[in-house]
């Protein structure tokens, strides 16, 4: 924790090097795991007995095994952003996903009003809500859920083995703001032609091989990208075509 907002990391950069610190410290004096909270409460970081980092969609992933191990069959919710392998661990404990907007006011109407069948409601920053708690984000019984699944005997490392290997990736496109709408009208168009699309929020439009998701920023002058895929470079592949096909229908004219 960070008592003084001033030392608390700002940046993935500063976050980084926090978690880099933090792994060498577990690792040096041989500590079970080790947790790094946000100051003001709501996002948690781990890393596990060998000081290696656990977060983002890793750590999603974790917390809904974690869930669904304890309570099979409920509802787990994420944003359109989370990779499948949620879907993949919540078919294995005859559970159910429901996606929703990538801002944390939609997760947190999502775990509202599902208060009573939903375990878990995560996004892939590191913020968790437990619906029969309170529901909003909290670190703190976020972390308390990990040593609860800990203390069956089971180490850190060895949960995270349990998760199915998938690969994502994600990046950030300059959009001057005259051409975002533009842009992703005519995203629209070209996935409605030729693909399966959702409209959760952005465009997401599907493969075989994977699928990924243009996300234009509500407050600043750019599209946020993922993607997933079967392989490495299948994710790095659709994560670049869309990269420069945005950049492309910023040069086009008309609509």
């Amino acid at each position: 924790p960070f008592p003084d907002p001033q030392r608390a990391p700002r940046s993935q950069e500063e976050r980084q090097r926090f978690l880099e610190e933090l792994g060498q410290a577990v690792a040096t004096l041989g500590a079970d795991m080790g947790a790094l909270i946000d100051d003001d409460g709501e996002r948690l970081y781990l890393v596990d007995e060998q000081g290696r980092a656990v977060q983002n969609e890793l750590l999603l992933a974790l917390f809904a095994l974690i869930a669904l191990q304890e309570r099979p069959g409920a509802l787990v919710g994420v944003p359109v952003s989370a990779p499948s392998v949620v879907d993949q661990i919540a078919r294995q404990h005859s559970g159910q996903v429901l996606r929703t907007k990538h801002d944390p006011r939609s997760l947190m109407n999502l775990a509202m009003a599902h208060r009573d069948t939903m375990v878990l409601a995560g996004d892939i920053r590191g913020g968790f809500i437990f619906p029969e708690f309170y529901p909003t984000q909290d670190a703190v019984i976020a972390l308390a859920r990990v040593l609860k699944a800990l203390a069956s005997g089971a180490r850190l490392s060895e949960l995270v083995e349990r998760i199915p290997a998938f690969y994502v990736v994600q990046q950030s496109i300059q959009c001057p703001w005259e051409h975002k709408g533009r842009v992703m009208r005519l995203l629209a168009r070209e996935a409605g032609a030729a693909r399966e699309a959702e409209y959760i929020d952005g465009i997401k439009v599907i493969y075989d091989r994977g699928w990924v998701l243009a996300l234009p920023d509500a407050s600043e002058p750019i599209f946020h990208l993922f993607a997933e895929g079967k392989s490495p470079s299948d994710a790095a592949e659709l994560l670049g075509r869309y990269a420069r096909r945005i950049l492309e229908l910023q040069q086009k004219k008309g609509a």
